[in-house]
């Protein structure tokens, strides 16, 4: 079996999860398939090589490159390519992990409780300070 699969990841799943779970419908169409076609005791079945990628946050969603078989091989040739991000974010939390996992280190109650409506403006300008090739610090997690 070789190939790409492109999976939608479900939030709460890990990119590994997608994989293993991909590894594992596999592997039994590939048992269903063999003894279907024979009555004989089958040796055991060879590895399904099944990866992904890029990996995908467990709280994100969206478009998760698995790559079969052959393809394994191209894996980082997919990586490569441009990706488009949509966000959901709520103002004013900040946390130790920089999502909504962490633990939250700080908070401003006026954006929060949605006080003050941002100025559109100053969000378009910040926001422009994402685009393009930039250098991100992980955090520590």
């Amino acid at each position: 079996m070789n190939g790409i699969l492109l999976i939608d990841k479900p939030s709460g799943w890990t990119s590994f999860d997608v994989v293993a779970r991909v590894r594992g419908v596999l592997r039994q169409a590939q048992s269903q398939k063999l003894s279907a076609h024979s009555s004989e005791l089958l040796a055991p079945l060879p590895k399904v090589k099944v990866g992904h990628t890029g990996t995908l946050d467990p709280l994100a969603t969206g478009l998760l490159i698995i790559v079969v078989g052959t393809y394994c091989k191209r894996a980082q040739e997919f990586s490569k390519l441009d990706k488009v991000y949509d966000v959901t974010m709520k103002l004013g939390l900040t946390s130790t992990t920089g999502d909504a996992e962490g633990v939250i280190t700080r908070f401003n109650p006026v954006t929060r409780l949605n006080l003050v409506k941002p100025d559109k403006s100053r969000l378009e300008a910040v926001a422009q300070g994402f685009i393009g090739e930039i250098m991100q610090t992980p955090p520590a997690y």
